[in-house]
């Protein structure tokens, strides 16, 4: 994502507003500047998985934008018939994995 992308402010600005920092959502890259990442926790409401930009660490080429939550879909589930295909299809969490041969089975064993 380029760098020049910043989150747009919900609040209504007056009228002819010249100024284009009025349209930036600043709480929010505050929070981001903060906050380097967001961590799951175990009490975590799973609607709030939803509108965020994901990525993985290992692997900059996989980023998404979250739209919605999946009911009934578990990381042990095959992937869904409309994703893309990859090497590892077993099921969503391998799909999601970028790791290496190696690598994988021992991130997996500590989950």
């Amino acid at each position: 994502m380029p760098y020049w992308f910043a989150p747009a402010s919900t609040e209504k600005k007056p009228e002819g507003s010249p100024y284009t920092s009025t349209m930036v959502d600043w709480k929010l890259l505050s929070y981001i500047q903060e906050n380097d990442e967001a961590q799951r926790t175990d009490g975590m409401c799973p609607e709030s998985l939803s509108n965020l930009f994901v990525f993985d660490h290992w692997d900059g080429r996989y980023r998404y934008f979250t739209v919605a939550l999946e009911d009934g879909l578990s990381p042990s589930d095959k992937p869904p018939a409309f994703v893309q295909r990859r090497r590892h299809m077993e099921d969503i969490m391998n799909y999601c994995l970028s790791l290496s041969k190696n690598s994988r089975p021992r991130f997996l064993s500590n989950l």
